[in-house]
């Protein structure tokens, strides 16, 4: 599922929410901080290294 709409109305919680309910486990990919990891992992990681983010 793929949610798009105006910033700061509720949409990660509202999918959050609907997953939890209908699913026994789920994966919540937020677009705005993997394009911060994967350009963050671009400029500091060798292309052959896996990089993981230690943001919290």
């Amino acid at each position: 599922m793929l949610v798009e709409g105006a910033r700061r109305v509720g949409k990660s919680t509202v999918v959050e929410e609907f997953a939890r309910r209908e699913y026994r486990s789920y994966i919540l990919v937020d677009f705005a901080e993997a394009s911060r990891d994967a350009a963050n992992c671009s400029t500091t990681c060798p292309t052959s290294t896996t990089c993981s983010s230690s943001s919290s």
